[in-house]
């Protein structure tokens, strides 16, 4: 009898032993079934990880992005076009603007060079207007070489 009831504490202590194992058994699959779920979703964006990587070292954030990607969908949405397509409209539409800031710029510079060059322009009409007086009033163009040759003194 106190065999028996030895055996039975054993066989007891067994079949916890063999629950427990069981148990970490279950876990250990449940875990490999959750790392597995994980390497497919890490699969999928694996070739976006070094994009990432740049945009980070670069100071880009996720809501910058997700500023650009609201932009793609809008377009995308807007013109009727898929979001690749949509994303490439955005780039061209970018460098356009790009191209036109730059554009902005030049004409404005070529205004501030023409404004200089009429105000230029003036002087040599206030100029002009001075020699015409003169030779009115009877300086011949030698005594305009021999005055500018040698300035007035006094």
């Amino acid at each position: 009898m106190y065999q028996k009831k030895i055996r039975q504490q054993e066989e007891r202590k067994l079949q916890e032993q063999w629950g427990i194992l069981v148990q970490e058994k279950n876990n250990l699959e449940q875990q490999k079934r959750d790392l597995e779920v994980r390497e497919a979703k890490l699969s999928e964006v694996r070739d976006l990880i070094p994009s990432a990587k740049e945009l980070k070292e670069i100071g880009i954030d996720f809501s910058q992005a997700n500023s650009w990607l609201s932009c793609v969908k809008e377009i995308s949405e807007r013109k009727c076009l898929d979001l690749r397509t949509a994303a490439w409209e955005l780039a061209k539409e970018l460098e356009n603007w790009t191209e036109y800031c730059n554009l902005q710029k030049t004409i404005q510079q070529q205004k501030q060079q023409l404004d200089l060059l009429g105000m230029v322009n003036e002087s040599h009409k206030q100029a002009i207007a001075i020699i015409a007086d003169l030779k009115r009033s009877g300086i011949t163009d030698k005594d305009l070489d021999r005055r500018i040759q040698r300035p007035f003194i006094g």
